[in-house]
């Protein structure tokens, strides 16, 4: 496992890395506290992401919510510049993370 200053470096770099595409964070407390805890060391990232995936079927579990329009955009954009990912679908925000990890894995995208 890697030291806390190396997970908070790596935190620090995918949110640079978001913003500099014009995507944003999530600020919610809760979802934040999480990341802290998985910067020292005390849950694995994917209890992180399970508990953030619950957290967005939360708020949302009736479609598309207002920042998803957003993100199916950005998406359509980046299907026509990359067919080999055509093949993504967005729905609901739970979907964010698989979806982002496939299109990094595609423009070849270190996480």
């Amino acid at each position: 496992m890697n030291s806390p200053e190396e997970r908070r470096a790596r935190w620090q770099k995918s949110v640079d890395h978001k913003a500099a595409h014009g995507l944003r964070v999530d600020n919610d407390p809760v979802f934040l506290a999480w990341i802290e805890e998985w910067i020292a060391g005390d849950v694995s990232i994917k209890e992180v992401q399970q508990r953030y995936a619950a957290l967005l079927m939360s708020r949302d579990k009736s479609g598309l919510a207002a920042n998803d329009v957003a993100t199916a955009s950005l998406m359509e954009e980046v299907r026509d510049e990359l067919p080999e990912v055509a093949h993504l679908q967005i729905g609901q925000t739970v979907d964010r993370t698989k979806t982002t990890r496939t299109g990094d894995a595609a423009w070849g995208i270190d996480d």
